[in-house]
This record gives structure tokens, C-alpha cells and sequence, in this order.
């Protein structure tokens, strides 16, 4: 029998350099808390904090595929034990664009950070052992988003490697898995 995922999770955070105390205090406040908000009902309140950002530096704006975030991951080695660091970087635009209502935004803030949230999942999963590191946003990433969306009622989506249209493609969970109801303006 396989060991559950939650301990190899905890095991991944357990190798991550410790930022906690600092993102609780040198970080947006309000995004910490949504952080907290997202991790208890989605992941079990199983990821450590890390630092969260209101925009994306420039270095990394080739590497991105959305515009909406980027979760960094770096791997240090000791010895044979990789120790890693974790930051996620949400796009500015959420935060200063006059264009949506206070509603809209926040739902857009709410739905790129558990995106990024799952990709730091899927890393501590790596990190611990469960899963060698696969693509940005392929098999092991929409089994993540697959397992929320069958806890919220949402839609199925499937790995981005495959070719897929917008509605399916994982790249885009969970926007294109939530059945929102029409907001009006």
C-alpha cells in the first residue's frame, strides 16, 4: 500500500527554506489571508505560507504562458537533498485595472492565486517523492485541479500537453471549470 500524498506533501514542505515567518509579516496582508482562505477548504491547509507577489518580475515574463501568474520554483541541492524555495507572483494588472468591478477583480485575484496554488502542490508532491517534475501544467498538475474541481462541483480538465480546446485545457483551471453565475455589472 502506498503511502498517503499528504505525507509526502509534508514532507516536501518540510524542504522548503523557511519563509513563514516573513510572509506573514513583509507580505500583502490581504493576500496572505486569501492564501489561508484557499488552502483550508482546497488543500487541507497542507502548504506552508509562502511569499506571494502583485506582479511579475520582468526576467520572468518569457516563461510565463498566462498572464494572469507564475509560481517560481528553485531547487537547491545539499549534498543529496534538494531544499527549495517557493514564490508566486500574480499578475499587477488584477490589482490596478479600473476596468472591473471590486467583484469581478477579486475573482480573478481568488482564481490565479489557487491556479498557482496548485503548481506549489504539485512542487511539495514532487519534492517529497511522490511524482518526478513534469510539465507546467501537465499530467500530475490536472490531477490536482481534477481532485478540487470533484470537491467544489466543478468541471474536468485534462493535461495541457494534449491538444485540447480552451474549455478543457488545464492551463486555464479554474476559470474554465467553475460554473460561475453571471455577473452583472
Amino acid at each position: 500500500m502506498s503511502e498517503p500524498a499528504s505525507t509526502a506533501r509534508a514532507r516536501g514542505a518540510a524542504r522548503l527554506l523557511g519563509f513563514h515567518a516573513q510572509v506573514s509579516r513583509s507580505f500583502d496582508p490581504q493576500l496572505v489571508e486569501l492564501f489561508g482562505d484557499l488552502n483550508a477548504p482546497h488543500f487541507d491547509s497542507a502548504l506552508p505560507p509562502v511569499p506571494i507577489c502583485r506582479s511579475i518580475p520582468r526576467d520572468l515574463l518569457r516563461h510565463q504562458d498566462r498572464g494572469d501568474g507564475l509560481t517560481r520554483l528553485r531547487v537547491y541541492l545539499q549534498g543529496d537533498v534538494p531544499l527549495a524555495s517557493v514564490t508566486i507572483y500574480l499578475s499587477g494588472s488584477w490589482f490596478d485595472s479600473p476596468a472591473a468591478s471590486e467583484e469581478v477583480r477579486s475573482e480573478l485575484i481568488r482564481n490565479a492565486l489557487l491556479h498557482q496554488m496548485v503548481h506549489v502542490a504539485v512542487h511539495l508532491d514532487t519534492l517529497g517523492g511522490v511524482h518526478h517534475f513534469d510539465d507546467h501544467h501537465g499530467q500530475h498538475f490536472a490531477d490536482e485541479c481534477n481532485r478540487i474541481s470533484e470537491r467544489s462541483g466543478w468541471s474536468v480538465v485534462l493535461p495541457s500537453d494534449q491538444v485540447l480546446d480552451d474549455a478543457h485545457n488545464s492551463e486555464n483551471w479554474p476559470d474554465n471549470a467553475i460554473k460561475v453565475p453571471e455577473i452583472r455589472r
